[in-house]
């Protein structure tokens, strides 16, 4: 195998300067990109015509920096080709450091993921007490021993193979930045996740529910607030009129920044959802709202109701996506409206309707003519 070269090399960019880049020849495997690359932008730029001292200087220091840049990549390149095992500074490091600086570049569940994590470990853990062993152990824990931070009850199975993966996840991304000589993601199982039955409330159930007198009016107010726009139970509890815009047509939007994956939207929603919201004011929408009220509060209404079925808050999510799917929807209107990144999530959301299922059952239809020869046919047989 030929040995790689790697050249600096500009690239003329904006306002007279030039972007760095490492050249590789021949190619290299980015275990991130999982395939072969050519170039690696190193998002320096230096000033083609430097002028005053500081800007000699400046292009003086971002060489430097790229020819270390350089250095470090051919001593990784070369350990890989001469079977060299590297063990990198971070590897006698702290991981739960490690773990929550990655967390902080993703969404809320990944911190969940790290607290439990933190409680698992005793808040102390290196990247050498990584192994298959302490791996298997953690997913035992989600499983048998972890708790639901609200409910204080153990974590559903959907839950804890959600939480594991997120986990593995942590570890591909640390074996990609060598701090781990070995993919441990690769050698442990997951979680099998448990099918769950999705339920929501058809429109009488939503009737009776709504003329049932609610201990909170703000809960009640927020409740069909979320069956009208479908909003996380959090991003509910966030919701502030400064979030409140009109669209070009004169129609209430709200822009919202969703809490469980930080996705940026703006979310279309009817008149009769901003009359739940009440008159427009300033701060929070629903002030005094609390979780405690979507929670044990709000299952005691919907006893009250007389509605026997699982509910939870959460519910009237799947409500709004199943009754936007059975007014004709498609698939692809909803995930947009849901805030989801992938169709498949849509479509689990979108339960089970009786008047769907009616409405296809009785859209089969046999010719008479034809129908009549099955039906002698048959009456042949019994002869």
């Amino acid at each position: 195998m030929k040995a790689t070269r790697i050249n600096i090399r500009k690239r003329q960019i904006s306002n007279g300067r030039s972007s760095l880049y490492l050249d590789y020849y021949p190619g290299v495997f980015d275990r991130i990109k999982k395939r072969m690359v050519r170039h690696e932008t190193l998002y320096l730029y230096v000033y083609d015509r430097p002028e005053t001292l500081a800007d000699r200087q400046h292009n003086d220091e971002m060489m430097e920096l790229a020819r270390q840049i350089r250095t470090k990549r051919m001593i990784d390149i070369s350990s890989a080709y001469y079977g060299i095992t590297k063990k990198a500074a971070l590897i006698k490091g702290d991981f739960l450091q490690y773990f929550e600086e990655r967390c902080m570049l993703k969404n809320n569940t990944y911190h969940s993921v790290f607290k439990h994590f933190y409680q698992f470990c005793n808040g102390y853990c290196t990247f050498e007490q990584l192994s298959v062993t302490m791996c298997e152990q953690f997913r035992h824990y989600l499983l048998h021993a972890a708790q639901s931070k609200t409910t204080r009850k153990p974590l559903s199975k959907t839950t804890a193979s959600s939480y594991y993966d997120m986990f593995l996840y942590i570890l591909k991304i640390a074996y990609n930045d060598n701090a781990i000589s070995s993919n441990l993601a690769e050698c442990v199982s997951g979680i099998r996740a448990e099918k769950k039955i999705m339920t929501s409330l058809n429109y009488e159930e939503l009737d009776r529910l709504f003329k049932t007198p609610c201990k909170y009016e703000v809960l009640r107010r927020a409740s069909i607030f979320a069956v009208l726009s479908g909003l996380r139970r959090g991003d509910i509890l966030a919701l502030e009129w400064k979030d409140y815009e009109k669209d070009y047509h004169g129609k209430p939007t709200f822009r919202i920044v969703t809490k469980k994956t930080g996705a940026v939207s703006h979310h279309p929603v009817s008149a009769e959802a901003m009359d739940a919201c009440g008159p427009v004011g300033d701060g929070l929408i629903f002030k005094g709202l609390t979780l405690s009220m979507t929670t044990i509060t709000f299952k005691k209404w919907v006893t009250d109701a007389g509605i026997s079925k699982p509910v939870s808050f959460h519910t009237l999510r799947h409500t709004y996506a199943t009754l936007l799917h059975e007014n004709g929807n498609s698939l692809y209107t909803i995930q947009n409206l849901m805030i989801h990144l992938h169709p498949g999530t849509t479509a689990q959301y979108i339960c089970n309707s009786d008047a769907l299922a009616r409405k296809a059952a009785d859209s089969l239809h046999l010719q008479p003519s034809r129908l009549k020869r099955l039906l002698s046919k048959v009456k042949e047989l019994f002869r």
